[in-house]
């Protein structure tokens, strides 16, 4: 998936449904572990909205964040 391919918002909602978007095509899996770098090069952004998205979906219970292990998406 190309972020280019969104519809226009902003960079932090884009990489948000982006990734929910992975999960739900089975591209990340449950438990999986990913970086805000591995995720901005695969998404073609700078890490920065990346981070602020990662953090955001954190908040609302979509995934995991370990330091110094990176981000899961949170299993049921």
């Amino acid at each position: 998936m190309k972020i280019a391919d969104l519809p226009p918002k902003k960079a932090g909602d884009r990489v948000c449904q982006a990734i929910e978007e992975m999960t739900a095509q089975y591209q990340v899996f449950p438990g999986q572990n990913t970086t805000h770098a591995l995720l901005a090069k695969k998404l073609k952004m700078s890490e920065t909205p990346v981070i602020n998205a990662l953090s955001r979906l954190e908040q609302e219970g979509f995934i995991v964040s370990l330091p110094q292990r990176g981000f899961f998406c949170k299993r049921d």
